[in-house]
């Protein structure tokens, strides 16, 4: 944030100076004042010029906190904007999604590829880049699915099918966007890109593809409780986050009719001390959808979880009832019927 102390202060102690020269002023601070009180009753012509040259001073401040103020009320506005983008980190596929080009090179980086370096890129899509276009970078990785419980996920860094460990079977493909690259240089087969975003550790073989959209924001949109989804994975992957603006991936898409900005919510049962299920339920956390595939989408944490795991199911959440509905809620009676 930028200071405004220095700039007030300066103001005040050129103030308290014109107070000597012309005692009728007095300290006024940073107030609007008349500039002809600076120089009332003073008649030497030395005074004259250091009271014109402390008016001058003064609206140089003025000018500066008028501009300090201005920017720093830009640097919040595009603060609160920043704050409501909404990127999704990764997503998951049902079917494997053909690659546009795969990071080749420089050879022997190990440690993963840095902000800002140069990669190559050996170009296999029919669609041909141009300078100046902007890719994601993916670590692919294998969506495996319990064959004794179906609510049971686990994700494989391999995406070899031949590889997948028994009593799995294989459930979609996920892509954790790992960069972003510009292209700078095409020479046929061979792309020259920058490095200008890393979101994970970018590494040779990664794949690229189109990037995912950025949404200045994502209304919510609310849906019938019957609406149910599984929490397949957490993001990062190996581990599940329960706070406010992280994310969930849920095995529910397109074709089950889901949409950008439908809200999720946990409900489970409340067990006690001595294992028993209760009827009684607890509300857990609500998420919203932020990326939609063909049977998956990705969910945002809007409210925090007190518990999530893999294999919580989420209901559809109802919109909340508030003083400004112009509608009261239907409640049936034990008499309904």
């Amino acid at each position: 944030m930028i200071s405004k102390i220095a700039p007030i202060a300066a103001m005040a102690l050129i103030l308290g100076t014109a107070a000597h020269a012309a005692p009728k002023v007095g300290l006024i601070g940073v107030k609007e004042f008349e500039e002809e009180d600076l120089v009332y009753g003073v008649t030497d012509k030395d005074a004259r010029e250091r009271a014109a040259e402390r008016i001058k001073k003064m609206r140089e401040l003025k000018a500066r906190l008028k501009l300090e103020m201005k920017v720093e009320g830009g640097i919040l506005k595009g603060y609160t904007a920043a704050a409501k983008r909404t990127r999704p980190p990764a997503f998951i596929s049902a079917r494997e999604i053909p690659s546009m080009a795969r990071v080749v090179g420089p050879s022997g980086t190990n440690t993963g590829i840095r902000l800002l370096s140069k990669v190559y890129l050996r170009w296999n899509s029919p669609s041909p880049p141009r300078v100046g276009d902007e890719y994601d970078t993916f670590a692919p990785a294998l969506v495996m699915q319990s064959l004794s419980d179906p609510t049971i996920f686990d994700i494989g860094e391999v995406t070899d099918l031949n590889k997948m460990p028994g009593g799995y079977r294989p459930a979609g493909f996920l892509y954790e966007t790992s960069g972003r690259v510009r292209i700078t240089e095409i020479d046929k087969g061979l792309v020259e890109a920058d490095v200008i975003q890393i979101r994970s550790m970018l590494r040779i073989g990664h794949r690229v593809m189109p990037a995912i959209p950025t949404y200045a924001s994502v209304e919510p949109i609310y849906s019938p409780a019957e609406t149910n989804a599984v929490v397949v994975a957490g993001f990062p992957v190996d581990r599940l986050s329960t706070t406010i603006g992280s994310f969930l991936f849920l095995n529910r898409g397109r074709r089950d009719g889901i949409q950008l900005g439908q809200m999720f919510e946990s409900v489970e049962n409340l067990r006690t001390d001595d294992g028993t299920v209760s009827n009684k339920t607890l509300y857990q956390g609500k998420v919203k959808v932020v990326y939609v595939s063909d049977s998956y989408s990705t969910a945002m944490i809007t409210e925090q979880f007190d518990v999530i795991r893999i294999g919580s199911v989420l209901r559809g959440a109802q919109q909340p009832f508030t003083s400004d509905s112009t509608e009261l809620p239907k409640v049936s009676s034990a008499s309904d019927g």
